[in-house]
């Protein structure tokens, strides 16, 4: 039995479909790590978000608010 395995497949395909391969790779590495990068960011405006909400609820001065939030 002749099995192929990926690696075989890969190093036998053409230069152009090696090419696109590599392109669809590239591009998934990319997506994911902006997926992970977003996900860090929200989580942090969620913190953010979330410690304002304590500080407007738990002053009664809204200018003293202001200041402790600048």
């Amino acid at each position: 039995m002749n099995e192929l395995s990926l690696i075989q497949l890969v190093l036998n395909a053409s230069l152009l479909v090696q090419i696109v391969m590599l392109l669809l790779i590239s591009i998934s590495v990319f997506s994911w790590m902006l997926i992970f990068s977003k996900g860090r960011a929200l989580r942090k405006a969620r913190r953010v978000a979330n410690r304002f909400e304590d500080l407007f609820w738990n002053d009664k001065d809204l200018n003293s608010l202001y200041n402790n939030v600048n």
